[in-house]
């Protein structure tokens, strides 16, 4: 009996300690919200597989990619989808772009500058803006069961019309599962999915050479 009783304390006192750490590792919204921003504020380089869809007055075009950055502006693209575009690769030391697409024998060196408003956003733009930006928003939202951490900024575009973005993280691991532009109605203009998301990844020291 006294055995036995010695038994069920020590199974009570494990318990007891499980529900313990169990309450110090739950975080409050706020500080997930602070990790969060540290998790993407720490982001050094990573590589992904991106899936891109613009709309416009003509619909909703799709694009699919690989993407590899390594901050502040360096980046390597190479195109998946559409099959016309299949292999193209875009490579961007952070002073230059190169674009090459060996389908049709063709390729184009240009300034950083000329066509940065072309290229699609990317986390470091969104935390440009959203560390400027004259309104913030932190929301915990449920999509497919999954619950996601969001994080969004708007500026003004007129007195009664505003523009902005997005960007909704893993609520769990902080990893970036997608990026949102808005138009001045509110609708999406813009978005980025993320795939296969690698945050630990880093390129050997000439992998964003672009060709001389």
């Amino acid at each position: 009996m006294l055995r036995a009783r010695g038994i069920a304390k020590i199974l009570i006192s494990f318990i007891l300690a499980i529900g313990i750490m169990g309450c110090q590792a739950e975080l409050t919204d706020e500080e997930s919200f602070i990790r969060a921003q540290q998790f993407l504020n720490g982001l050094k380089s990573y590589s992904t597989i991106i899936e891109y869809q613009v709309a416009d007055e003509g619909g909703v075009r799709e694009y699919r990619f690989r993407q590899w950055v390594e901050v502040p502006d360096k980046f390597k693209i190479e195109m998946l989808l559409p099959e016309n575009l299949e292999g193209k690769i875009i490579i961007s030391d952070g002073k230059q772009i190169y674009m090459s697409h060996p389908k049709v024998g063709d390729s184009i060196k240009l300034d950083v500058a000329s066509v940065k408003q072309q290229r699609p956003l990317f986390i470091g733009d969104f935390l440009n803006d959203y560390w400027l930006c004259e309104e913030v928003t932190k929301e915990k939202k449920e999509e497919n069961g999954e619950q996601y951490l969001v994080l969004g900024c708007s500026t003004a575009r007129t007195d009664s019309s505003r523009e902005g973005k997005s960007i909704w993280l893993d609520a769990r691991t902080f990893i970036p599962v997608k990026m949102i532009e808005y138009d001045a109605e509110g609708k999406i203009s813009t978005m980025i999915k993320f795939e296969s998301f690698d945050a630990k990844w880093q390129g050997e020291d000439d992998f964003f050479a672009v060709p001389s």
